[in-house]
């Protein structure tokens, strides 16, 4: 995971042999951590924080365009994220 700037993560992930490419934005709705997520150069996906499942997901009709098994991917590299933010990493 790299950081090109304060609130831009750049991920090459790997899934099920298969390279995928994310940027993601930092943006914040109601005092929550969210993020606008590109996947390969898709349109914008918003991931957001599930407190019943502690986790990050893919959020509404956007998110179906995203296989689960990446968004799950994406998902555990925001919330490590979410907590080094937290730590002040």
């Amino acid at each position: 995971m790299s950081q090109n700037d304060q609130n831009r993560l750049h991920l090459e992930l790997q899934v099920d042999n298969r390279p995928y490419v994310v940027d993601a934005e930092r943006c914040s709705y109601n005092d929550e951590l969210q993020y606008r997520v590109k996947v390969n150069g898709s349109d914008e996906v918003l991931f957001v924080f599930d407190r019943d499942l502690g986790h990050y997901h893919a959020s509404g009709n956007d998110g179906a365009m995203v296989p689960e098994n990446v968004a799950e991917a994406i998902g555990n590299q925001l919330n490590r994220d979410s907590l080094d933010r937290q730590r002040g990493r």
